[in-house]
């Protein structure tokens, strides 16, 4: 080919590669326009996703608690966590100083999460096969003496226990046998109790989900996009400058608690849209990608915290531990040759293990994934100097703390607060990937057409069906009572206005008919999809409420299983 030729070929890779290059960047800068006016955060599937786990769950409560083989075991919890959340001062005066953290804010007391303390271990016990009082036997053994920093709070909890709770449960006839496992279908007690005692208050943290502020969620990213700026560049660029004379600190416990949020939140609020027209205008790529993955981040972490103050109420997921062992091995020079044949490599290397057992469970709980980016966080945090070392052309010398080995839980390894925000931003894309091919209640096949059926209908079916039975108190009402007026005025209920009787009465008769004749089916629907496309085990992963708890009963072996704790893990 002819210098003439090649010229030719150049010239149309070049524009090639700047179109390609101008496309790129007109669909980053509508993504940024799209993401930042949007009235919602990001992560659109996350709240009907979280909303179709909670239903499944209530729809399951109020199947079981309506049969009368099981009515006695959901009435007598709901009567112990009434007389529990009425002692709430007095636990609170147990247990307010257990979870203190140095620049918390403190927080009103809550009922429910100080009676739930207690009633943790007990429902613990239904899910290992056994009756209330038998539990509270075994879990109530005092050490032979107290020590460490909490030893007044165990003190008291165990007066507690043994002064008043016993003689509770004894008056309270608390003897029911637990509810099979096979029945449960996978759910664990706790969280059935709380969806039959406190559905409303599930709801009502589920509904916080609208207040969720993309302004706020803006004026974080741009808040740490300012700070690491300051931290590394002299100067501003031009699309940023108006956040010039904002004081930025470092964003430490939160970023909400910095003054200089609080400026950057007022601005964004009085030139949000022009601020957006200065990013499209005069940012490059690189930042509005920046930009973006910051706004994300923030999101997330909002999106972890609303979905972490539901999960309060409610056993705390299962997941897979995992132990990696990494050191640097160094063949000794003098070697034999049998030696040397039995060394794996003939030079320097990484030795990494874990238990054949272990990686087992990885593979099979489908967490495999989490626990080889936790490995490659920890060869990073030991490595990196080294390979520093050898990208500037000096010796890459092996350290003392090469070769003295780690395992991955070490406190080395904590991931810092971005990259946590990063893996909070891979569990709700994680879980809304899982919900868009398991999703089995946010949509009605109807035999005239098929059609989503939104959250908010599936909720005020719920309340309808509630409030004509009386569940949980007893206190029933008729259509003619205000059934409908109650639910309309509902401010957990985002309920459209004008909505007629005859939707509400179609939404109630919906909820009724999965209640009494398709919940079960539903469930396993969902498992049985699981299996081809299954939720992922890592340990910030959110997972459905199904997972808690084996689908059969247990045997003895079983229960011995589920009694150990997996942290064992670390200590081998």
């Amino acid at each position: 080919m002819g210098m003439t030729g090649k010229t030719a070929e150049l010239n149309f890779v070049t524009k090639i590669t700047k179109k390609n290059e101008k496309t790129a960047m007109k669909n980053i800068m509508e993504e940024l326009a799209l993401t930042l006016t949007a009235d919602r955060p990001p992560f659109a599937e996350i709240y009907d996703a979280v909303s179709e786990q909670l239903l499944l769950l209530i729809f399951k409560a109020r199947k079981l608690a309506l049969d009368p083989a099981w009515h006695g075991w959901f009435a007598e919890q709901h009567r112990l966590l009434g007389i529990l959340c009425a002692k709430k001062e007095q636990l609170a005066e147990i247990y307010k100083h257990d979870s203190y953290v140095i620049g918390e804010k403190e927080k009103p007391v809550d009922d429910v999460l100080y009676a739930l303390i207690l009633m943790r271990r007990l429902f613990n016990g239904f899910d290992n096969n056994q009756v209330s009082i038998k539990t509270w036997g075994q879990i109530n053994k005092q050490p032979e003496s107290w020590h460490g920093r909490f030893s007044h709070s165990l003190m008291a909890e165990s007066a507690f226990i043994n002064d008043e709770l016993i003689e509770i449960l004894i008056k309270a006839k608390a003897g029911s046998e637990p509810i099979p496992a096979e029945v449960r279908q996978g759910y664990c007690h706790q969280d059935l109790s709380i969806a039959w005692s406190r559905a409303d208050l599930l709801i009502e943290k589920l509904n916080a989900w609208f207040a969720i502020d993309p302004l706020t969620l803006l004026s974080e990213a741009v808040f740490q996009l300012v700070y690491l700026y300051r931290n590394q560049r002299p100067a501003l660029p031009d699309w940023l400058s108006r956040f010039g004379g904002v004081h930025i600190y470092n964003p430490v416990p939160t970023i909400s608690d910095n003054p200089g949020f609080t400026e950057i939140n007022k601005i964004l609020k009085q030139h949000k849209r022009q601020f957006i027209r200065d990013v499209q205008s005069n940012a490059d790529e690189r930042e509005a990608e920046h930009l973006l993955d910051l706004y994300r981040n923030a999101a997330a972490k909002h999106v972890c915290d609303w979905l972490w103050e539901i999960m309060a109420y409610l056993k705390t997921p299962q997941w897979m531990p995992f132990l990696w062992k990494l050191c640097t091995v160094i063949p000794p020079a003098d070697a034999n040759k049998e030696e040397n044949d039995a060394q794996p490599w003939n030079d320097d290397y990484c030795q990494i293990t874990i238990l054949r057992e272990n990686l087992l469970e990885l593979i099979q709980k489908n967490s495999l994934g989490e626990a080889t980016r936790f490995l490659s966080d920890c060869l990073m945090r030991i490595y990196r100097n080294a390979a520093a070392n050898k990208a500037q052309g000096l010796p890459a010398s092996i350290s003392d703390e090469e070769k003295k080995g780690y395992t991955s839980n070490h406190y080395l390894f904590t991931p810092p607060r971005e990259l946590a925000r990063e893996r909070d931003a891979e569990s709700v894309m994680g879980f809304e990937k899982w919900y868009q091919q398991n999703k089995v209640l946010l949509t009605s096949h109807n035999v005239k057409r098929t059609e989503k059926v939104s959250v908010e209908a599936w909720l005020a079916g719920l309340k309808c069906f509630d409030l004509k039975r009386g569940i949980p108190n007893g206190d029933a009402m008729k259509i003619k009572d205000g059934v409908y007026e109650k639910i309309k005025n509902d401010k957990n209920l985002k309920m459209p206005k004008g909505t007629s009787p005859n939707s509400l009465q179609r939404y109630h008769n919906r909820v009724k008919e999965v209640i009494s004749a398709r919940i079960d089916t539903l469930i396993e629907q969902q498992q049985t999809s699981n299996q081809l496309a299954p939720y992922s085990g890592a340990r910030d992963a959110f997972k459905p409420l199904w997972e808690k708890s084996p689908i059969r009963s247990p045997d003895r072996t079983d229960k011995e299983q589920q009694i150990s704790d997996p942290s064992d893990l670390f200590t081998q």
